[in-house]
């Protein structure tokens, strides 16, 4: 199942980091409208690489694009997502996440994820960011719509459509 894949990959990333062509050269990816900047996703690897973290960054793409596209789910069923700070800090499987600043967007993905899928059900939540356009910068790969990943050979001699 669809939501089975997508709500185990945001864990398993993070248990990994814990235990087509980009617009330009500082994106990352490119969710919807909205852009995850190479900076962010440095941050993003350093911060979680704290914590001892030894994820790629091509891994650690993943949860960024899936918490972006949640983010604008949410503002687009207007979800309020007051209780968020509250589930994060509540959850023993995120709460390390946010010792580190830059690996709590790690955590926010997993816990966005979770009270969406409460507010909105997971059927509906997964196939909303299944169906998000996500653009990855071909250094990483590409979005894999079918099981919510950033995957292939992050080749940029690699024709994208060849990826995986």
């Amino acid at each position: 199942m669809k939501f089975a894949r997508l709500a185990m990959m945001v864990p398993a990333v993070a248990v990994l980091g814990l235990a087509a062509c980009s617009p330009a050269p500082t994106t990352a990816a490119q969710v919807g409208g909205e852009t995850i900047t190479e900076a962010t996703l440095s941050s993003t690897v350093e911060g979680c690489a704290e914590l001892g973290a030894t994820a790629t960054r091509a891994a650690m793409l993943t949860p960024l694009v899936i918490g972006e596209a949640a983010r604008q789910l949410a503002d687009e069923e207007r979800v309020d997502l007051g209780g968020l700070d509250e589930v994060m800090a509540g959850d023993p499987q995120i709460a390390p996440y946010l010792a580190n600043e830059g690996c709590a967007r790690v955590g926010e993905a997993q816990a966005l994820l979770g009270l969406l899928y409460t507010e909105l059900g997971q059927d509906v939540v997964v196939d909303a960011i299944l169906g998000t356009d996500v653009t990855v910068n071909p250094r990483y790969g590409d979005w894999d719509t079918t099981n919510g990943v950033v995957a292939g050979s992050g080749s940029i001699s690699v024709p994208a459509d060849s990826q995986g």
